[in-house]
């Protein structure tokens, strides 16, 4: 199977100041071409299909488009449509799933492959609106057996799952305030990491900021801060794949982990970053970083814990900031396909590329 430095689709790109190199996909079947949000993987396990979000400005619509590297095909599916940053990819199948208006749908990355409606939230509960979200990011739950969902619709938010075998949507609880980012536990179904977010109420506008940033939410609807004191400066959270752990963002102080069990936390990166990620084992993290000089840079960075190397994957590349506000665009780099490359979303050509960088060539 080809990687990307063997694929036809990919061009070699060297940082400027530090030489490491990245490979963007240059083949486009869309003007505007960006990874997935740094909390799902785009990329099955195996490393044949990476998905990727496609944009065709002024449209506020994405829909996806899909790698293949065993056959060296690039493909863009339109009637994948979504908003907000909810699909996934099933790691072990390539499948993509993703929601639009109420309804929760999967295709596969066959260019033949149909799409299939598996489940959709109750109309009851939507009463006539359509939904600003059913899911920040659509994530599995343990056992495989379904996905979850925060659904908002006007000032009603709510928490459950979607079982994937298309029995009812199951509401484990409902907010009089915005809840959002939902991510089910890697290894207890019955166990999401939630975040408590700022939101503008629906009919006046009004801005309302959060208080207490990370909760627990069980099953049984039971849900409790991470931390009692009020947090409004953390966010960007991610679970680590122990289940144990939560990695987060202290904004203006770095990248923390916390311990589920004993509540103590460890600042693990010092610095202003906006996003991150970590390995499987939490020795090594990627993160972005927007430069507050003035410059409207950002810049893509590498971090080994043991050895605290700090190396940057692109030192400097143009914030997009008109395209940005609308379409999302950050890097938001991750690790995938066992933490053997990082997936970002690059601007140095001046347009939205997907990009991938190999872990050992020149980042440790």
């Amino acid at each position: 199977m080809r990687s990307p430095q063997e694929s036809r689709h990919f061009t070699r790109w060297v940082d400027p100041e530090t030489g490491v190199v990245s490979w963007l996909l240059a083949t486009r079947v869309a003007p505007l071409q960006q990874t997935f949000y740094y909390v799902n993987d785009g990329w099955t396990q195996d490393g044949r299909y990476l998905w990727f979000y496609c944009g065709y400005p002024p449209s506020a619509g994405k829909c996806l488009g899909v790698v293949d590297f065993q056959e060296d095909r690039v493909s863009v599916f339109p009637e994948t449509q979504f908003l907000d940053a909810s699909p996934a990819v099933d790691p072990a199948t390539g499948e993509a799933y993703w929601t639009s208006d109420l309804g929760l749908y999967r295709r596969s990355p066959a260019v033949d492959g149909q799409v299939e409606r598996i489940n959709a939230f109750p109309e009851e509960l939507a009463k006539g609106r359509s939904p600003r979200r059913l899911a920040t990011h659509l994530t599995f739950s343990a056992d495989g057996a379904s996905v979850g969902f925060d659904a908002e619709l006007g000032t009603d938010w709510m928490a459950g799952d979607f079982p994937l075998d298309g029995t009812p949507p199951r509401i484990w609880r409902r907010f009089d305030v915005c809840y959002n980012h939902g991510q089910f536990s890697p290894a207890n179904p019955d166990l999401m990491l939630i975040a408590q977010d700022g939101w503008n109420h629906a009919a006046t506008g009004q801005k309302h900021d959060y208080t207490h940033r990370m909760w627990l939410l069980s099953r049984d609807g039971a849900c409790e801060p991470i931390y009692p004191q009020p947090t409004p400066l953390h966010g960007h959270e991610w679970w680590d794949p122990s289940s144990q752990k939560v990695w987060y963002i202290n904004y203006g102080v770095g990248v923390e982990c916390v311990d589920l069990k004993t509540r103590q936390h460890d600042l693990v990166w010092g610095g202003d970053i906006s996003h991150a990620h970590a390995s499987r084992e939490g020795l090594r993290l990627v993160g972005d970083h927007f430069r507050k000089d003035g410059s409207g840079l950002a810049e893509v960075r590498f971090f080994d814990v043991a050895s605290r190397k700090e190396t940057a994957i692109v030192s400097a590349m143009p914030d997009l900031s008109t395209t940005r506000k609308l379409y999302h665009i950050h890097p938001h780099p991750r690790f995938c396909v066992g933490d053997r490359f990082v997936c970002y979303t690059s601007a140095v050509r001046n347009q939205i590329d997907v990009a991938v960088a190999e872990v050992g060539a020149g980042l440790i």
